[in-house]
């Protein structure tokens, strides 16, 4: 995890999570407000009272993005808390191949400096080869549905839908990611790929589709030595990695 632009994030996502069960979900606004002031077992406690503090934590780090380990930071981070709890939080579409997040550059790095060529024969390391690359994905798509990507993204159907939903399952793509390429924003993405789930529950034609797309995929390059972006900060925690600063466990 890049620890600039997303442990803040994180943190919320951890911190609300507890209000998100299907009991405490159910309940009115304050009182999960309430619920959460008063819950023990993560570390949001010491966030928003100085006084119920755990010495293991590193709060400040937290607080960087909220103007400081003050009066006035506690203020607002709980804020967003309370605001998060209102609208929700998802971080889901922003992980790259489900376990990591963090810019493209970011993601080379952590893959230059913590998986050797040694190490990619490691079993746990095999699980991030199943990354395809998104010029292989655009080119199986283009050969199935006779259409160049550029027309891929002007259209406002299913065509770009199976598209959005081949990036991010198949080639490792987040949700920012995959909007930037299609030309949408990342909420779009997530719509898309929800209704094209919805959509293959009663199309045999557009699951056969799909399914020639993945086959194609599978001779193209399918454990490309350039590819370790999915699934790496596995890995890392299997491996106990330590490379704070830039990697925070929260």
């Amino acid at each position: 995890m890049e620890k600039r632009s997303y442990l803040h994030i994180v943190s919320r996502y951890i911190h609300v999570n507890p209000a998100r069960t299907k009991r405490e979900g159910k309940l009115p606004l304050s009182e999960k407000k309430k619920y959460l002031r008063n819950y023990p077992w993560n570390s949001l406690l010491g966030y928003v009272d100085d006084i119920r503090r755990n010495g293991t934590i590193d709060y400040a780090r937290i607080f960087e993005s909220y103007g400081g380990d003050n009066t006035e930071g506690r203020r607002l981070y709980w804020e967003t808390i309370c605001k998060d709890i209102s609208t929700g939080i998802d971080i889901k579409e922003e992980v790259t191949g489900g376990s990591i997040l963090g810019s493209e550059t970011f993601i080379k790095w952590v893959r230059d400096r913590f998986l050797p060529a040694k190490s990619r024969e490691i079993p746990a390391v095999q699980r991030l080869k199943k990354y395809t690359t998104k010029e292989a994905i655009i080119a199986a798509l283009c050969k199935e549905t006779k259409k160049s990507f550029d027309e891929i993204k002007k259209e406002r159907g299913i065509i770009r839908q199976m598209a959005m939903d081949l990036f991010y399952r198949v080639g490792g793509l987040n949700g920012t990611e995959i909007g930037k390429m299609m030309g949408v924003d990342y909420s779009t993405v997530s719509q898309g790929r929800k209704r094209l789930r919805e959509r293959l529950k009663d199309d045999k034609y557009l699951s056969q589709m799909i399914q020639r797309v993945e086959a194609a995929l599978s001779t193209i390059n399918r454990l490309s030595e350039n590819c370790f972006e999915h699934q790496i900060l596995y890995y890392i925690l299997t491996n106990c990695v330590n490379i704070r600063p830039y990697i925070v466990y929260v």
